[in-house]
């Protein structure tokens, strides 16, 4: 049996959503003021878009913002790029990058299950050489699933020894239904976690951090 994997979801337990800060909302406020709309009025309708098709079935379609533009507003999203390390960088939440580095040095793999498209994502993790330093990369699609659907961990080819990740509804509820142990980021204590249909009273999480420097530690414990 080989090393065990540790799994990471990307978008607020990694990154500060470098997605929505560099791209998605710079181009939505840019296009309202063109059209003379409010920003928020615009983003809310496609909130709903997406909330009505995550509740529907559609979990792809949930995370396809292109589409989502193009059916309400009849407007073209192009793609994200690449962009500068500093720039990059600067979104990824304290104490990451120490984390990893110090995670490389333990005898596990490395990889990411995220809610997102790969071409919304994968830019991101590639300006940061993360599509190299984690070995494997699962992101929204038909063939893998979407979270909390626990065949999105099918990817990794051997035990997984744990998920972490900051959402109990995708991350926590994911990793249980898969039988994997799962760690919640939670930078503060808060008695529920309001954006998701669960509550930690519902789903608790295996072991819970409130720094990504603690993790190495609990990973050497586990290991």
């Amino acid at each position: 049996m080989g090393a065990p994997w540790i799994t990471f979801d990307l978008d607020g337990t990694l990154l500060k959503n470098p997605y929505w800060r560099l791209h998605l909302a710079p181009w939505l406020k840019a296009q309202a003021a063109l059209h003379r709309e409010n920003w928020n009025h615009w983003w809310n309708l496609m909130a709903q878009e997406g909330d009505r098709r995550w509740h529907e079935g559609d979990w792809i379609g949930a995370y396809d913002w292109s589409d989502i533009i193009a059916k309400l507003f009849g407007l073209s999203l192009s793609v994200p790029s690449k962009v500068a390390w500093p720039t990059i960088a600067d979104l990824t939440l304290p104490g990451v990058l120490w984390m990893l580095e110090s995670l490389r040095l333990l005898p596990i793999k490395l990889g990411v299950v995220t809610n997102g498209l790969w071409a919304n994502q994968g830019p991101y993790l590639q300006s940061l050489g993360w599509d190299e330093l984690f070995e494997t990369i699962v992101t929204t699609s038909p063939e893998a699933g979407c979270k909390p659907d626990p065949k999105v961990f099918n990817a990794f080819d051997g035990p997984i020894l744990c998920h972490v990740g900051d959402r109990i509804y995708h991350d926590v509820l994911a990793a249980h239904r898969a039988h994997t142990m799962a760690i919640l980021y939670q930078p503060r204590i808060v008695a529920e976690d309001r954006s998701d249909p669960l509550s930690p009273a519902t789903v608790i999480p295996d072991r819970v951090i409130f720094q990504h420097w603690d993790l190495p530690a609990v990973i050497h414990s586990l290991l």
